[in-house]
């Protein structure tokens, strides 16, 4: 992939026809960045099923290559999205994510249904069926945002960490599966962490990110575009049948289980590339026939 570096301090990474004007678009989680999708674009760039559209992994503001230190919101990535939309003349777009990346493609369905010809949800954070570490920070999330503000303030008086090291999350998620080998088949629990996740960016940065990842959802019923939705068999943060009861109330879905315990892109990335695929092609079919 190539990165992009756009007007208004927005980054994001570019793969297949750079002249085209469909694209699918995969948004990262939590303390991510737009390398968490290298691996499958590599794959795709591979395959001939969307030769002529283009994937864009965006690095969401205030992660990766889109530095912020101001506020961060759902609807400032909303935004975000719309300005990259616009630079790539893109008027055909399947959107998706995965985790809190899965949770901003909702919005954004919900906010311009008709604005988006698919939606891929990879593990959504449902309120309703939170489990783990999610349902117990869940009661606590009114304290985010002000412990971001305070991060913020501190930042101005010239207090906190200028410099981030760039982090590759191809080479973490190679990494990860080699362990998980060496590990009898067992996922570290751990892989991601926030003492792990917060050397890679702001305090601020992160506290805001998590608050949008507990933040209540769109009713599913506002949502009236395609999905596929891959859901985890572990459930370590979302119990998977009543994340499964909730995505059955949008209208149009399409929804498989992977074995994994919640990165589907690290654990399962070629499954979840061969769904995405399938699902992306008759996206593709069914544009190109009303064309």
């Amino acid at each position: 992939m190539k990165r992009i570096q756009g007007e208004q301090g927005l980054s994001w990474h570019r793969a297949g026809e750079a002249a085209s004007d469909r694209a699918l678009v995969l948004f990262h989680g939590l303390a991510s960045n737009g390398t968490r999708w290298k691996e499958f674009a590599r794959g795709v760039s591979q395959r001939q099923e969307l030769a002529d559209w283009k994937f864009i992994a965006p690095d969401l503001r205030g992660h990766g290559g889109s530095p912020r230190r101001g506020r961060i919101d759902s609807e400032t990535w909303i935004a975000d999205f719309h300005t990259m939309m616009h630079q790539e003349r893109v008027t055909t777009c399947i959107v998706g994510g995965h985790c809190m990346g899965a949770n901003l493609a909702l919005r954004i369905a919900a906010a311009a249904p008709e604005s988006l010809a698919g939606l891929v949800l990879i593990e959504p954070m449902v309120p309703e069926a939170r489990a783990g570490l999610a349902a117990r920070l869940a009661p606590l999330r009114f304290l985010l945002p002000p412990l971001a503000m305070l991060a913020r303030m501190l930042n101005r008086l010239g207090i906190g960490r200028k410099r981030f090291p760039e982090l590759d999350l191809e080479k973490s998620d190679i990494e990860a599966r080699r362990d998980q080998m060496a590990a009898d088949g067992q996922f570290n629990a751990d892989y991601a962490t926030p003492g792990r996740d917060l050397r890679y960016l702001p305090t601020a940065s992160y506290l805001s990110a998590l608050y949008e990842t507990l933040r209540p959802l769109p009713e599913p019923e506002t949502i009236t575009c395609p999905t596929l939705a891959l859901l985890s068999s572990g459930g370590l943060f979302g119990d998977p049948a009543r994340t499964r009861a909730w995505l059955e109330r949008i209208d149009r879905i399409e929804i498989a289980e992977l074995d994994a315990e919640h990165w589907i892109p690290t654990e399962q990335p070629d499954e979840m590339r061969e769904q995405i695929l399938r699902f992306a092609t008759g996206i593709d079919a069914d544009s190109s026939a009303r064309d």
